[in-house]
């Protein structure tokens, strides 16, 4: 009766293991650790990225490895531009020494560009601003006149909802600056590669004028050429 009483008493431990390795040891263990999520990176974040929710994940550790360094908040990331030169590795935890502001950065401009686009500057006088005050991340239709000797000028759509990266002012300076003149000199353009040497023809032998329209924003895909435009072949003859 004991030999079959010690069996049975080793059964229940035996099946009882699994349950005990499985549910209450790591539970017990998470009590005592008092374990936290902490964000990490979910892939390698290359110099310049601009930090979006796809690029976090979310690891468990204990509270007495986090530092006051370290960044647990979702939207403290999410925004932000990494700084560090060498990549920030995957599942690195993040702290602000690795990040900065992409109003702070130079070449924040850049940052703003979509696959396949250029940040092309124009000079303000260059430009017919038909009295519209621009701003940052506005769109605008950009019209080319061609005005040939003795003829009526050609005036005509050339490049539909382009966006504004960034304004200065003469000194280089954000409009927004307290040292700044508060007065655009230099119009940042994401313009799409193909359609630089268009632009700068334009600027060569015609004059540009920017309009913001309610058709702008309507249109799904940035800097649409007008393929119809009238002043293409004026702008392509010597291709």
């Amino acid at each position: 009766m004991k030999k079959r009483w010690v069996i049975f008493c080793f059964a229940v431990l035996l099946a009882g293991y699994p349950l005990l390795i499985g549910f209450w040891f790591p539970r017990q263990m998470q009590k005592k650790l008092n374990m936290i999520q902490v964000p990490v990176a979910r892939h390698d974040l290359d110099f310049r990225h601009l930090i979006q929710a796809a690029d976090l994940e979310w690891r468990s550790l204990p509270d007495s490895f986090v530092t006051e360094a370290m960044i647990l908040e979702e939207d403290q990331l999410i925004g932000k531009v990494v700084s560090n030169s060498l990549r920030i590795a995957e599942g690195s935890i993040f702290t602000s020494a690795m990040l900065e502001e992409p109003a702070q950065v130079s070449d924040r401009a850049a940052l703003m560009l979509n696959p396949g686009q250029a940040a092309y500057s124009v000079n303000a006088d260059l430009v017919q601003l038909s009295g519209s005050t621009l701003v940052v991340n506005e769109r605008v239709d950009i019209y080319c006149t061609i005005q040939q000797r003795d003829a009526v000028p050609i005036v005509d759509l050339l490049l539909e909802s382009v966006r504004i990266l960034d304004l200065r002012d003469r000194r280089g300076l954000a409009l927004n600056d307290p040292e700044g003149l508060g007065v655009a000199s230099v119009i940042v353009l994401a313009v799409n590669q193909e359609f630089i040497p268009l632009l700068s023809t334009a600027l060569e032998i015609g004059r540009l004028q920017f309009l913001v329209t309610d058709q702008s924003w309507k249109n799904e895909v940035e800097c649409q050429l007008k393929e119809t435009s009238r002043v293409l072949s004026y702008l392509t003859q010597e291709e």
